[in-house]
């Protein structure tokens, strides 16, 4: 039997599973079964009437053995589900909710062309200017029950909040860009967080954020398409394995880059709060190690403290953007070997760190552990 489609064609929220299985299948309708159970459950708790959402599948048969790659050719997909794309495609556009839910990696393909569930879930993405909340099937809730509190975090974060655009930032800044930024900070701002990228155990970029804007610092360019590794104990920059390029190396002149370094310290140095992710154990020793500074209040590391306050939870910063922030995913396409990309995620990293770092704040004074 075919599953057919339930919920109101006017319904704010679309739900979008990926295949019947054998409860579905006998009963013609989806989400019956044991995963439909946990799946209502979920949506309860965060405030969500099933009965009010859209809800359909990518398939509305059963494939063999409820293992979904029947419906491909191998990597590619059959005829018969290139098909099915097309027919949700135009029911999410008719149907056309505030907010689509995508319940595992099938729908999250169909819709967006993404691939892997685990890189984009609680992250916000959208189909024709529709938004899209990818987040864990419930049958994989069941089989990993850890699993149950992020995916109810991505259902909340799907009923009650918006994608947001991202702060402005400063990438391949000129020197005046630095010291202006610099010195609005040090004397209007609270708070400022940091993160390095590297290329091997030298630093390539520091970033920086202030709640208002962020900017990235390089240091080290490069405009090869491969990656670039420093020689050991040389300023010269190879890339890959090839001879010394002649058009990669510093980013600054021998003084500009000092004016910067001193700029750095006396930011570092003012006491504003400095908060950091991994922080403590990487981004201030190396800091440390390849320019001498040092950061006179190195107030928060947000990774160890999420980890206080949540030791069951993931402590990536991807993890904590997406349950601590509305930012859109910006970190798993990124070309690390371009330098404006590279610059871009720096930037990012420090507007996602300062921002989860408020929030982290607020629970661990709850807690009474701040």
């Amino acid at each position: 039997m075919r599953c057919q489609d339930t919920g109101p064609r006017d319904a704010d929220i679309m739900l979008i599973g990926e295949a019947p299985g054998e409860e579905e299948e006998r009963q013609g309708k989806p989400f019956v079964g044991a995963a439909g159970r946990m799946l209502r459950q979920m949506l309860s708790h965060v405030g969500i009437d099933y009965n009010q959402c859209y809800v359909t599948n990518v398939m509305d048969t059963r494939p063999p053995g409820n293992k979904f790659k029947y419906f491909y050719n191998g990597k590619e997909p059959s005829a018969q589900l290139q098909r099915a794309w097309l027919n949700l495609q135009c029911k999410v556009e008719a149907v056309h909710p505030k907010v689509v839910i995508t319940l595992g990696a099938e729908p999250l393909r169909a819709l967006c062309n993404k691939h892997g569930i685990s890189n984009w879930r609680g992250t916000w993405l959208s189909f024709r200017n529709i938004n899209v909340m990818p987040t864990y099937h419930p049958s994989y809730v069941l089989r990993q029950y850890n699993a149950h509190p992020i995916v109810e975090l991505d259902l909340q974060k799907a009923a009650n909040e918006q994608p947001v655009s991202n702060p402005p930032m400063i990438t391949g800044p000129s020197l005046q860009d630095v010291l202006s930024w610099i010195e609005h900070t040090c004397s209007s701002c609270e708070q400022v967080a940091f993160d390095i990228e590297t290329v091997g155990r030298h630093i390539r970029c520091i970033g920086l954020a202030n709640g208002e804007s962020a900017i990235c610092i390089p240091f080290i360019k490069f405009a090869s398409s491969e990656m670039a590794t420093p020689s050991i104990g040389s300023t010269i920059v190879r890339i890959g394995h090839s001879s010394p390029s002649t058009s990669a190396g510093s980013y600054w002149s021998t003084s500009d880059e000092i004016i910067v370094l001193d700029a750095l310290n006396k930011l570092f140095q003012s006491g504003i709060k400095v908060v950091g992710h991994n922080s403590i154990a990487f981004d201030a020793p190396l800091i440390k190690e390849e320019f001498g500074l040092s950061i006179k209040n190195h107030y928060l590391d947000t990774m160890h403290a999420w980890h206080v306050l949540y030791p069951e939870f993931p402590m990536s910063l991807s993890f904590l953007c997406s349950v601590l922030t509305n930012y859109r995913n910006y970190w798993t396409q990124v070309d690390h070997s371009d330098d404006k990309q590279e610059w871009t995620y720096n930037a990012m990293d420090c507007i996602v760190t300062i921002d989860a770092s408020y929030r982290i704040e607020e629970e661990l004074k709850e807690a009474k552990l701040l």
